[in-house]
């Protein structure tokens, strides 16, 4: 069935709402394992349980010939959250790829990379279009020196972006929205090959084994969105 660009943003915003309305929908975590020579691992996990259940029942309050849009389906959103990561494989320097799908909605993806090079250019991937040929390469996420490692990754406003696809006459601001949300969270863990002595980021939380530290981003707070960076230094 045909269905006008207008009625597709009218379904994505219903679901958007519905799944504000209920604590933690979406949960997003980074974990990176740095090796002495540089390499290492990295692996991100996104658990949308709570938004795929919210879709479903927002299903419910349509009409039958509007149920089966894909943008209202669990697999759409699961192709969507899995498919934001392009040409992996083409990538030098990137091994080992792994994805799973999880029941309930967790989605898991790894890879081993050479070095921080390989990395910037493997995360560089995940906002590519499908058709890039080559990857950009343009955003440096990390930079690694010896004994320290800079971490420098804000996130745009993922709020401003609901709100910009309301309609005006909604009457919802994004303080209302923000109200609804509850909590969204984007968690960054790095485990760094030696004993950590200094970081700039007094956010962020030293794990006990004095090798490890973790930033939990609000998405839906601007300020944190914009602190997303750290310079780590280590021994």
């Amino acid at each position: 069935m045909y269905l006008h660009p207008r009625m597709k943003r009218y379904l994505y915003t219903l679901s958007i709402l519905s799944c504000l309305a209920f604590t933690g929908c979406l949960q997003i975590a980074e974990e990176l394992f740095l090796e002495a020579d540089g390499s290492g691992r990295y692996e991100t996990r996104i658990d949308a349980s709570r938004m795929m259940e919210m879709m479903e029942m927002v299903k419910n309050f349509l009409p039958d010939s509007l149920r089966n849009q894909p943008e209202l389906s669990g697999a759409g959103l699961n192709d969507s959250l899995l498919g934001n990561w392009t040409g992996l494989d083409k990538i030098p320097g990137i091994s080992a790829i792994e994805r799973r799908r999880q029941e309930g909605g967790m989605q898991v993806l790894s890879f081993r990379f050479r070095n921080i090079q390989a990395l910037n250019h493997a995360l560089n991937a995940r906002n590519a279009p499908a058709s890039a040929n080559p990857i950009p390469d343009s955003l440096q996420i990390f930079a690694l020196q010896k004994g320290r490692l800079v971490w420098n990754h804000p996130l745009p406003d993922a709020m401003g972006d609901i709100t910009g696809a309301l309609p005006a006459d909604q009457g919802l601001s994004p303080d209302m929205l923000r109200n609804m949300a509850g909590e969204m969270t984007y968690t960054t863990i790095l485990h760094l090959p030696g004993n950590i002595t200094d970081h700039t980021n007094k956010q962020a939380r030293l794990g006990a084994d004095g090798r490890t530290i973790t930033m939990v981003t609000d998405l839906l707070d601007r300020e944190s969105l914009r602190a997303r960076h750290n310079d780590i230094k280590f021994k």
